[in-house]
């Protein structure tokens, strides 16, 4: 089979063999006494771009790597469970956990070709991995999908455009980034370490301080033809991000799915979406309201605290860390239990110095949205290229 370029369309187990990752067992201290190897998790490779991957939040000794699947550089890493589809690119050798497919590609691929060719299939990615709770590629599925095989030379030419605007697009993110740094700079300026709570703060629980998982009782007199917004695990960023693009009818909502409204912080409770840092805060829902994944915990903050505030203790890395320990269920259908929020205990600064940070977050925010309208314009560009070569 070919394309209109003629170029043969294989699928992917023809292009090199592919690899599951696994986890070393952590009950076995030697595994991880030592930095010696990367082990890369979805959390490694973010974002639409490729991850070019030459460390990792992870790492394993070098007692772990001899039992685990080696990938040598230039292997190519796809996220299959949770959020699928992502792709990276090892510049060291390294291993992965079970949550990625890795393919080492024969010496006739490009490494960086094949790692723009499975992006171009996001979509279809999500598609086959279409699941009510978590989204999942088995090995089997992920070897069957096809993609184009232009000759070499034909391979190098087209990474190399791709390459240039993906380079203006990353220089983007990393200002998006600085102002990331400078959110969590402000955070800690303001409000100390939550942890420590050196700056003295009253100590309150969660549920002191927010409603956690409202009724659905508090709109029972909402006509139920009313549209209210639809928000599904993928629509919910590891970085606050919220895609609003499906309005409902109540009636149809009601029933099933988790409710919420504007300015509630939505928290995502089941593995591996909480661990990948998953959580947002609700804002210009349609009519206020909004219903999504039952894989949502809901925080509605009460008089003493903001949005922005829940929302930041919520994403630091300590409280996830927490929250991790505090799961419950069996492997692969973990969640943090309600009474995990009920009794975990925050710092609660005054409320004006809240709003104050508040402030100074939307100030943040504002500038990432011009940048962001930047990326999107080359962009689409980028995409416009993908789709000549790839659709």
């Amino acid at each position: 089979m070919k394309n209109k370029f003629g170029w043969e369309i294989k699928p992917l187990k023809q292009l090199g063999l592919i690899v599951t990752g696994h986890t070393p067992k952590t009950s076995n201290k030697d595994n991880y006494n030592s930095n010696d190897y990367c082990f890369f998790k979805p959390s490694d490779l973010r974002g639409e771009n490729i991850s070019i991957l030459s460390k990792s939040e992870n790492y394993i000794s070098k007692i772990a790597f001899e039992g685990s699947r080696a990938l040598p550089v230039g292997s190519v890493l796809v996220t299959c469970i949770g959020t699928v589809g992502n792709v990276g690119i090892t510049t060291v050798e390294s291993t992965s956990n079970q949550q990625i497919n890795a393919i080492i590609p024969h010496y006739n691929l490009n490494s960086k070709f094949l790692a723009y060719s499975i992006s171009s299939l996001r979509s279809l990615f999500n598609h086959i991995a279409n699941a009510p709770v978590v989204p999942i590629i088995n090995k089997s599925q992920f070897s069957e999908v096809r993609i184009p095989v232009p000759p070499l030379p034909t391979q190098h030419q087209i990474v190399s455009e791709l390459d240039a605007l993906s380079e203006i697009i990353s220089k983007k993110k990393q200002q998006i980034e600085e102002l990331d740094k400078l959110a969590q700079a402000t955070f800690y300026d303001m409000f100390g370490d939550p942890v420590t709570n050196e700056k003295g703060w009253e100590v309150k629980k969660f549920g002191e301080v927010c409603d956690i998982n409202p009724k659905k009782s508090e709109i029972s007199d909402v006509e139920r033809n009313t549209y209210v917004s639809f928000v599904p695990m993928a629509k919910v960023g590891e970085k606050g991000e919220l895609e609003l693009t499906e309005n409902r009818r109540l009636s149809d909502v009601i029933s099933g799915f988790t409710y919420f409204k504007d300015n509630d912080v939505l928290f995502a409770k089941i593995t591996p979406c909480m661990e990948n840092g998953k959580g947002t805060i609700a804002t210009g829902l349609k009519n206020g309201i909004g219903f999504g994944s039952t894989e949502f915990h809901v925080l509605r903050p009460k008089k003493t605290v903001n949005s922005e505030y829940i929302y930041a203790i919520t994403s630091k890395s300590d409280f996830r860390n927490e929250a991790e320990r505090n799961m419950t269920g069996s492997a692969g259908q973990k969640r943090v239990p309600k009474e995990f929020f009920l009794q975990y205990k925050i710092p609660v600064p005054e409320i004006n110095i809240q709003n104050h940070f508040a402030a100074q977050i939307k100030s943040i925010k504002k500038q990432k949205a011009i940048i962001n309208l930047s990326i999107a314009e080359v962009q689409q560009l980028f995409d416009y290229t993908m789709d000549k070569y790839f659709n």
